[in-house]
């Protein structure tokens, strides 16, 4: 009877080890994992960062192939667009508003997904969407998703302040 309780006793011990060494694995490997996404999302962030700066504050519209995927795809109010579109709209923006300079104000990071609350900030010297020019400063708000792939990237979804922007460019005043 001594010696059932001493196997048993044993067999426990043995369990608990087993269980315990796979916990401090399962606990390592998550660490480990967290740690990684901490790191994506640093270098996340860090390439966010870098595409305002290139693509709008130095207005360096060659980084765009540099840093996108071959299938890049940005979703904005119900198009989608690809890399070659966006460089268009950049460089329209560029001429119509040269002076334009954005600011990240809150950045956050999720996995593969970086998500930007930004302000643009420019002065209307060569009218916006064929309007023309006003002359104004304006202040226009977003929030913009990015989806990283392989240190690219790979999908953009956008939400600009596009009615405040036309709100502030109008010649006469609007109720808001």
């Amino acid at each position: 009877m001594l010696r059932t309780i001493e196997l048993t006793l044993l067999l426990v011990i043995a369990s608990v080890i087993r269980v315990g060494h796979s916990v401090a694995q399962n606990t390592v490997s998550s660490t480990s994992g967290r740690a990684t996404q901490m790191n994506n999302c640093a270098a996340n962030k860090a390439l966010v960062k870098k595409l305002f700066d290139e693509w709008v504050n130095k207005k360096n519209l060659v980084a765009i192939d540099e840093m996108v995927t071959p299938n890049y795809v940005s979703h904005e109010g119900g198009e989608d667009t690809n890399a070659e579109d966006t460089k268009k709209f950049l460089a329209d923006l560029f001429r119509s508003a040269p002076d334009i300079h954005i600011t990240i104000e809150d950045i956050v990071c999720e996995g593969d997904k970086v998500v930007v609350r930004n302000i643009w900030r420019a002065t209307d010297t060569g009218g916006f969407g064929g309007m023309s020019p006003t002359g104004k400063s304006v202040v226009v708000e977003g929030f913009v998703m990015w989806r990283i792939e392989n240190g690219k990237l790979a999908e953009r979804w956008a939400v600009i302040d596009y009615r405040g922007l036309m709100r502030q460019l109008s010649t006469t005043s609007q109720s808001k």
